[in-house]
């Protein structure tokens, strides 16, 4: 009869987590390619002003979508990021509603401030574009 031991199941577990499907390569893949995608984007953002506050924008190369992070310091909503995303477009603009949605905090005019304050590495907002 054939004894395993501790060491030899705990080594059985640790190669079984390193070993990934195909199909998990290649999604790990595309979240790879789109956070470069993303990055590059983002690295050719301008300044805006809108009503007064200063954003970052970066819009994507076919225009679907564009990139908004305010400046720190002041109160602004999902109409403002799209606000701004559009007048740096030139399309309409709305702010993507994305996890907001599902948990319930999202409307058009919640201070997103506050929300941001709470994200350790906020990046930027997310506004969907129509040209």
């Amino acid at each position: 009869m054939f004894k395993v031991t501790p060491l030899v199941s705990a080594l059985l577990i640790l190669v079984a987590g390193c070993v990934s499907s195909p199909e998990e390569k290649a999604r790990q893949d595309h979240i790879a390619e789109q956070k470069k995608k993303n990055a590059d984007i983002w690295s050719a953002r301008e300044k805006a002003t809108y009503r007064g506050n200063s954003y970052e924008v970066a819009v994507s190369g076919d225009q679907t979508f564009a990139f908004v992070r305010p400046a720190k310091g002041f109160a602004y909503s999902p109409k403002d990021i799209g606000g701004v995303a559009g007048q740096v477009s030139g399309c309409r603009a709305k702010m993507s509603a994305g996890v907001l949605a599902f948990v319930g905090g999202y409307n058009e005019d919640v201070d997103l401030q506050e929300l941001q304050a709470k994200v350790t590495n906020f990046k930027y907002w997310r506004a969907n574009l129509e040209c």
